[in-house]
C-alpha cells in the first residue's frame, strides 16, 4: 500500500507515570509500623537475602510457610497505613499479589473487619460477581483492598490503584526431578512479573510498589517463568497435544510436520 494510506505508529504501553519501589530495606525504616514488625521486617530481609546468596534456582526452590506467614502480616500492615495516608475521604485502591487462595483467605480474616477498607478478592475459584468489585470504586470514606494472584498481573488493569504490595510469591506446577512427578508449589517469581506486578500502579497517576522481599533477592530472580512444557511430563504433553487433533489425527503425524 502507499504512503498515504498508512496510519501513523501508535506506541502502547510503557510507564506513564513514576512508581516508588520499596524493598524490605525500606519497609523496615517505616516509622509508623510498631517495632515488632520493624524487627521482622530486617528478619525476613536478612532470611531472603541467604537466599539470594545461597543461589536462587528458578522453579526448583520452594518458598516455606514461615516466610509467607511474615510476608502477609507485613502486607496487612503496609495496606493499613497506605489507607491511613488516604485520610477520611478514602478512595484509591491497594493491590496486594499473593501466592493463592489460602493466602487471600489470610488476609481476608485481617482486613475484612476494618471500617476504613473495603476488601476485594479476586482468585479463578471465586464467583465472577465477587470479583467485579475490583472494578468498582470504594465507598465513600474507605480504601479499597483487593488480594489477587499471579493470574491479576497482566489481565488485571484498576486505574484507581495507588499502591502495589507484592509478596513476590505464586503457585505454579513444577516437575520434581527426585520424585519424578508435577506438583503445585510456592515458588518466588520471576523478574519478568515482578515488573508486571509493580506495573499494575502509576497508571493515571505517580504510584507505589513494595516488594516484601530484599533487593538481593530481587536482583537474583530468573529473567522469565519457565515454560510450562519444560514442568510437567512429556507424555502428559502428548496426551494434552492428542486431545486437541481431531479423532482421524495422530500425534506423530503432527509432529513430522
Amino acid at each position: 500500500v502507499g504512503a498515504h494510506e498508512v496510519s501513523e505508529t501508535l506506541h502502547v504501553g510503557g510507564a506513564r507515570f513514576p512508581v516508588e519501589i520499596n524493598h524490605l530495606e525500606e519497609v523496615a525504616e517505616l516509622r509508623e509500623l510498631p517495632v515488632r514488625l520493624r524487627a521482622a521486617a530486617l528478619r525476613l530481609a536478612e532470611r531472603t537475602d541467604s537466599i539470594a546468596r545461597a543461589g536462587l534456582q528458578h522453579g526448583t526452590d520452594g518458598v516455606s510457610a514461615a516466610v509467607v506467614s511474615m510476608a502477609l502480616e507485613l502486607a496487612v500492615w503496609v495496606a493499613r497505613l497506605a489507607a491511613a495516608e488516604g485520610g477520611e475521604a478514602g478512595g484509591g485502591a491497594v493491590l496486594i499479589f499473593v501466592g493463592g487462595l489460602s493466602d487471600i483467605e489470610e488476609l481476608a480474616e485481617e482486613l475484612q473487619s476494618s471500617p476504613a477498607l473495603c476488601f476485594v478478592p479476586v482468585h479463578g475459584d471465586l464467583g465472577i460477581d465477587e470479583q467485579l468489585k475490583a472494578f468498582a470504586p470504594a465507598p465513600r470514606g474507605q480504601t479499597k483492598v483487593i488480594a489477587a494472584t499471579n493470574a491479576a498481573e497482566s489481565s488485571l488493569t484498576l486505574p484507581d490503584v495507588d499502591v502495589v504490595i507484592d509478596l513476590g510469591v505464586c503457585k505454579s506446577v513444577r516437575w520434581d526431578q527426585k520424585r519424578r512427578t508435577a506438583q503445585l508449589c510456592r515458588t518466588w517469581v520471576s523478574a519478568a512479573s515482578a515488573t508486571q506486578r509493580k506495573g499494575r500502579t502509576g497508571r493515571v497517576r505517580p504510584g507505589r510498589c513494595y516488594r516484601l522481599y530484599s533487593r538481593a533477592l530481587s536482583a537474583a530472580l530468573a529473567p522469565h517463568e519457565p515454560c510450562e512444557m519444560a514442568q510437567q511430563p512429556l507424555e502428559s504433553t502428548v496426551l494434552q497435544l492428542r486431545s486437541m487433533l481431531a479423532a482421524e489425527g495422530t500425534v506423530s503425524s503432527l509432529l513430522d510436520e
